[in-house]
């Protein structure tokens, strides 16, 4: 078990923000502002910090892992009618499975972490771009704050007490993504498809951070990295959602 003697500085800050902002997506009813607010980089700022690891290759490969888990969460709720909570379970599991692989299997170097770069950011693309933009109902958590709160507090939580096993995983791990999926299940068609716009935006910023950080270090590197973020967020999201609606709900 996780005891809170242990935590640090920015693993409070992490579980604070992280469980306010996972709060927000719960009660706000529009699946477009759910959806922006799962694209602010807040839980990899913080992760990032509470590990205290450089953004390397793991970062950016656990951003094609965070396409993995809302897809599978996506099929298997809508295509197979597999039950929210199961389909989300399944997520984390592949998510934290192919993580512990990675580990193992991939090193982090500066090659690797390039590849890692080009490879992701062409996966996201041809994605998006067969991913039609959705219309999809609203939907806002029923449940009071009081009876909400501890519940995500929970959650993050128990992400906390694996980052050291996780590493730069962790930063990208889907805290905001799995409750999202949860609150956010009668719309996932737009969720999936803003996690591959918040990919092609983070992606970026990891880059800043990466080559400002071995002169910078890691904190003002990340403030370098939420410039870049800042820069590309509005032009990206205009152009990505420039394409014509889809007027079928994404409802099974």
């Amino acid at each position: 078990m996780i005891s809170v003697l242990s935590f640090g500085l920015w693993d409070w800050v992490l579980l604070a923000i992280v469980s306010l902002q996972a709060a927000m997506v719960a009660y706000l009813y529009d699946p477009k502002w759910k959806a922006l607010i799962l694209t602010l980089p807040i839980p990899f700022t913080c992760a990032a910090l509470a590990v205290g690891q450089d953004v390397n290759t793991y970062n950016v490969i656990g951003l094609a892992i965070l396409i993995l888990f809302i897809f599978s969460v996506q099929i298997l709720h809508y295509q197979f009618e597999v039950s929210i909570y199961l389909s989300i379970l399944v997520g984390i599991l592949v998510y934290s499975g192919t993580s512990f692989a990675a580990l193992k299997l991939i090193p982090s170097t500066n090659v690797t972490f390039w590849y890692s770069c080009l490879v992701i950011f062409l996966l996201s693309s041809a994605i998006l771009a067969i991913v039609p933009v959705s219309i999809s109902r609203g939907h806002r958590t029923s449940l009071p704050v009081l009876l909400k709160l501890p519940i995500l507090v929970c959650v993050i939580l128990s992400i906390i007490a694996v980052k050291k096993q996780l590493q730069g995983f962790v930063t990208v791990f889907p805290m905001i993504a799995l409750i999202t999926a949860y609150e956010a299940r009668h719309s996932l068609c737009v969720i999936s498809r803003q996690i591959l716009v918040m990919v092609l935006i983070l992606l970026p910023m990891m880059i800043a951070c990466y080559m400002t950080q071995s002169y910078l270090g890691l904190g003002k590197s990340l403030v370098v990295g939420w410039i870049v973020f800042c820069s590309l967020l509005f032009p990206v999201l205009r152009l990505t959602n420039s394409l014509p609606a889809s007027t079928e709900s994404d409802l099974p």
